[in-house]
């Protein structure tokens, strides 16, 4: 941790003199417990700090954040893109620049979203499959019990209560995990369509707002927006 810490003085020395303030602070706090993730983010915005460029100059750097990144992370920063007011957005002298940096934004959550939906749905499959498992070794077990009635064989009886209880809690623990998992899964694509969607949008028509701005209101986008997103649905 603290070699951590210092490689990310170091960086944060070079890039940008207020993160590395804030840095230090979070060290003075929070000393040897500043989390590992928090310091990723940080080291990760010095990595993409550079005043001479607007872009980051590798291409794969914001998709190692979002792969480090925490999922609760990649859905907050997803729900403030989708949130972002894009009138107030704008409202800068570099129009063509915020705009670019914002649908690069998208983009690039596009791709982390994609990264944690697989990511998700290769566990779910998982946890499927071993509740599948699990469902047989019930079953065998109730074979068993029913064998050791028809029989008259305590051993056999006693085997089958002890892995009928086994299978019941393997049962329980899987069965909540692959709910939880559904619905996490489906808050991701809702999320990722969302994104798509608007950033699609924005993309094909980025020189027709940039240059009729002024003549725009946040309603009419709006409107705009729902009429290319519905036009997008009618094509699946």
């Amino acid at each position: 941790m603290f070699e951590k810490i210092i490689s990310t003085i170091k960086k944060g020395v070079k890039k940008e003199n207020v993160l590395f303030s804030l840095l230090i602070a979070l060290i003075c706090v929070g000393g040897s417990s500043v989390s590992a993730s928090v310091l990723d983010i940080i080291e990760l915005h010095f990595e993409l700090s550079d005043s001479t460029s607007f872009y980051p100059k590798k291409s794969n750097t914001i998709e190692k954040k979002f792969k480090n990144s925490d999922l609760r992370f990649v859905l907050s920063e997803s729900e403030d893109f989708i949130n972002t007011d894009l009138t107030e957005l704008l409202k800068v002298s570099d129009r063509e620049k915020a705009l670019a940096h914002y649908i690069l934004d998208g983009i690039n959550l596009e791709q982390a979203l994609n990264y944690h939906y697989n990511s998700q749905s290769n566990q779910l499959n998982n946890d499927k499959a071993q509740l599948a498992s699990c469902q047989g070794d019930l079953n065998t077990a109730n074979t068993n019990y029913k064998t050791a009635l028809a029989m008259n064989q305590e051993p056999l009886y006693t085997q089958a209560i002890n892995q009928a209880k086994k299978a019941r809690t393997c049962i329980g623990e899987y069965s909540v995990s692959t709910s939880s998992l559904t619905t996490l899964n489906h808050k991701i694509a809702r999320y990722r369509t969302a994104i798509q969607k608007r950033t699609q949008y924005l993309q094909q028509n980025q020189n027709t707002i940039i240059k009729n701005y002024d003549m725009l209101n946040i309603n009419k986008l709006r409107e705009l927006q729902s009429i290319t997103s519905a036009l997008e649905s009618t094509k699946k």
